[in-house]
């Protein structure tokens, strides 16, 4: 069948199956490898997400149906399918949480890589997952398609069963639906919200995986990965589509023309708590460059010019506050 619908003020028009009968849940999945908790220096990623489930119980508690994917390759629990701390927070809170000893395709990964650099490739399983646990098979799930995002994502506004059928409808004919990288420009870059049509991207997953090993080097992550499969070919690029930009905002855009309420997702793609974020709502260039490594100054700073240039740091500011009041302490999510 073919669907309208508006999408960055143009009309597009979508050949796609039937859409997901109402009131269904849409798998969401979010991954990561379970040393996130081990180093407290590091970013803390388990706190991230339960900013993202915390927002989305109460945004889409009855649109998304969430589901955390927990790898413990390289660790000495890889074979261990026991809850940790993290999971029976998340499994109190409605989740369904998986732990995962490798990857489908482990031993495609060079060698040279940290185990807790396998977390990314984790949303090209999500077929595996789907059929080892038959996850279809729950109450009241919406079928063919599930939406992935990156840990370090919130929803600030209300994810309806209209939005369900825009984001399976995005995904067209083809295999997945993803989004902008750092600008607003209608490019197919980045894969930290995504939509997936399951049967389609599993029937695909070994030519996307063949045409990664003959690169050199090989991908660093999932995103390298899907875009130099989608870029090999021209015939592969129909089967990507571009997700509606208000499923993939940025914290340093500029809202207008558009309104916030029409955010649905917002991805801290970038600038990050304690990395960029807070300087930014507060609109204070001073800070951010004293206080952030030369290196992120050079990749984050045309970002956070942005946000705060362009956009006052006022998306940053309601980001920064929603995180404060939604996020659980270090302690209940972590043993250590």
């Amino acid at each position: 069948m073919e669907h309208e619908t508006m999408v960055d003020d143009k009309l597009i028009q979508y050949k796609t199956i039937d859409p997901p009968p109402e009131d269904c849940k849409m798998l969401w999945f979010a991954a990561m490898h379970e040393s996130s908790c081990e180093n407290p220096n590091d970013h803390f990623y388990p706190q991230d997400y339960s900013v993202a489930l915390n927002s989305a119980l109460v945004n889409a508690g009855d649109s998304l149906q969430p589901v955390l994917i927990l790898l413990r390759y390289g660790l000495p629990n890889a074979n261990s399918t026991a809850s940790n701390k993290l999971g029976k927070w998340a499994e109190d809170k409605g989740v369904k949480v998986i732990y995962s000893s490798e990857l489908s395709f482990q031993e495609d990964l060079p060698k040279s890589m940290e185990p807790r650099q396998s977390g990314p490739f984790l949303r090209l399983d999500i077929p595996k997952f789907v059929k080892e646990h038959n996850l279809f098979d729950m109450p009241n799930v919406c079928q063919d398609h599930v939406l992935y995002t990156d840990v370090d994502v919130v929803f600030p506004n209300k994810i309806t069963q209209k939005d369900i059928q825009i984001l399976s409808q995005s995904v067209g004919t083809g295999i997945s639906s993803y989004g902008r990288e750092h600008s607003k420009a209608a490019r197919i870059a980045n894969t930290g919200v995504m939509v997936m049509h399951v049967k389609r991207f599993e029937e695909e997953l070994p030519l996307i995986l063949q045409t990664a090993r003959e690169q050199d080097p090989y991908p660093r992550h999932d995103q390298a990965m899907l875009n130099i499969y989608k870029n090999a070919d021209k015939t592969n690029t129909e089967k990507f589509q571009l997700l509606p930009i208000h499923y993939n905002w940025k914290a340093y855009w500029r809202l207008e023309p558009f309104d916030f309420f029409q955010v649905k997702i917002i991805h801290f793609h970038g600038p990050k708590p304690g990395r960029g974020l807070g300087d930014m709502s507060k609109c204070n260039w001073t800070g951010i460059f004293h206080n952030m490594l030369p290196n992120r100054r050079r990749a984050y700073g045309p970002l956070l010019h942005q946000g705060i240039c362009c956009d006052y740091g006022r998306t940053a500011e309601w980001a920064v506050q929603t995180i404060h009041s939604l996020k659980a302490s270090r302690q209940d999510l972590c043993d250590y």
